[in-house]
């Protein structure tokens, strides 16, 4: 059986990459990925420095700092973007940026920071499905299965039969212990 695993991985592997694989594509240099990491840089550091400029609550500053929170977030940067996303929040409640940066706060494991700014949203933003979703996720990330549970419930309750996020969620609550 062993014998025939170990001839069957590799022959299922080669008819897996033949009909799609390019084997003459040459894989980047690393000093080829070096430099694009580097250019990708001194945009960034154009773009913070550009935003540091504008007034803090202008739309074009709430949209600057957004954009750098997707770009940081995207490079796993999940420090950068979490600062990003509270900057573009500076002045203006807006549940989108507050959901991402709770996701990005629940991403690195800063759960109690999440459930904070999930708490002081949802007033502004009862109906936001993300904020919703979101609150039942950190309290089950915290250990606070109730939580979690009467959150999940009480989206799911509100619901449409319809909705293409439900069987998530059930799936989610059916996970809790």
């Amino acid at each position: 059986m062993l014998v025939g695993a170990l001839v069957a991985v590799p022959a299922v592997a080669i008819g897996l990459y033949l009909p799609s694989g390019i084997p003459e594509m040459p894989s980047a240099p690393y000093a080829t990925r070096q430099a694009a990491a580097s250019r990708d840089e001194e945009v960034l550091d154009t773009l913070r420095n550009r935003l540091v400029q504008l007034p803090a609550n202008s739309d074009q500053a709430r949209e600057g700092w957004a954009l750098l929170g997707n770009a940081e977030r995207s490079r796993g940067n999940l420090t950068a973007a979490a600062d990003a996303y509270r900057r573009a929040l500076t002045g203006k409640f807006d549940a989108e940026l507050t959901a991402q940066l709770a996701q990005v706060l629940l991403e690195e494991d800063r759960t109690e920071e999440a459930v904070v700014l999930l708490a002081a949203a949802l007033p502004q933003a009862p109906r936001h499905i993300g904020l919703r979703f979101l609150t039942g996720l950190a309290e089950a990330k915290a250990g606070r299965s109730d939580q979690a549970r009467a959150a999940w419930q009480a989206l799911i309750a509100d619901a449409p039969a319809e909705a293409p996020w439900r069987a998530m969620v059930e799936r989610r609550m059916a996970e809790l212990p």
